[in-house]
Parts: C-alpha cells; structure tokens; sequence
C-alpha cells in the first residue's frame, strides 16, 4: 500500500482553505480607520489569520505604523514597505484596497471571516498530521471492544439534544 498521503495532494492541488475577500476588506477598513487594529487585538486576530503573504504583509506594515504612532495611509504604509524591499504587486494591492473602502462597512462580518478560515486552515493541516501518523504507525490502536465501550451508546445519540444554527 502507497504511503502517499491524499489529502496532503489535495491540499498542495487546491491550497489551504482561505478567503482573500476578507483579508482584503479587514485591511481596506484599517487602512481607513486605525481603530480597526483595536478590534482586531480584541478578538486575537494577528498575521497568521491572513493567508495571503500579500496580505499580511500590509497587515504589519499597518500594525507597526500604528505601534510607532503613526497615521494608516497609501502613502505610509507604501513608503513602509519600500524599505523593506516590497514588490510593485503589493503596491498595486494597496491601491485596491484603498477603492474598496466603501463596501467594507461590517467590519465584523470580514474579522469572523477571517477566524473562521484560519480554524479551516488549522484543522486542515491536523488532519493531514493525523492522516500521515496513521499509516506510519505513530499511535496504536486499541482493541474494538475497548474503542466501543468508550463510546456512547446509539439510544443516547438518538436522544441527544442537538441543536444546529443556520447561517445565511
């Protein structure tokens, strides 16, 4: 049997999970309002939520202006990172997010977003950890009647209250 695993295949194929959408609208309304950066603290979004290297390239450039005491604008943010070397791709991403600014009105909306796909990401990489250590043999698999006895039984699923909120 191939030890080739699929999902890591899958995953180099289509790409981690991700939403630029809303890495773009979260930095076009920080770009605008540098109190963005107080909400995004509050709710523990850092670089590693924007997939994008783009992205989060502007993502601390914004962050380290602000830590310095600076204004957020084009003009800051891409004099910032000419000093550190940017290519004229992350210009050009500047310039668009600064004519997104009026459709990035729920800002919360986009931050949720972006937690969410970073959750995706995150459990999307276990699984390809989980799937690898199972056929290198990482973990040891306990005997079945040991495995269901630990599980619920099936007349306590069925009566198990579920409940499931719809998102629209």
């Amino acid at each position: 049997m191939s030890n080739k695993n699929p999902l890591r295949n899958y995953i180099e194929k289509i790409g981690l999970p991700s939403c630029i959408e809303h890495e773009e609208a979260v930095l076009s309304a920080l770009i605008h309002d540098k109190a963005v950066i107080d909400q995004l603290t509050e709710r523990g979004v850092g670089e590693e939520y924007f997939h994008s290297p783009i992205m989060r390239s502007i993502y601390l450039a914004c962050k380290d202006l602000v830590g310095q005491g600076k204004d957020i604008d084009l003009v800051s943010i891409n004099a910032y990172l000419k000093q550190n070397h940017s290519d004229e791709s992350i210009t050009n991403a500047i310039f668009k997010l600064e004519e997104m600014a009026s459709f990035t009105l729920r800002i919360s909306t986009h931050i949720d977003g972006l937690i969410e796909f970073d959750q995706r990401r995150e459990k999307t990489l276990q699984s390809i950890k989980s799937f690898e250590e199972s056929y290198n043999g990482k973990f040891t698999v306990l005997r079945n009647e040991e495995i269901i006895s630990s599980l619920e039984s099936w007349a306590d699923i069925r009566n198990m209250e579920i409940k499931v909120e719809w998102l629209v």
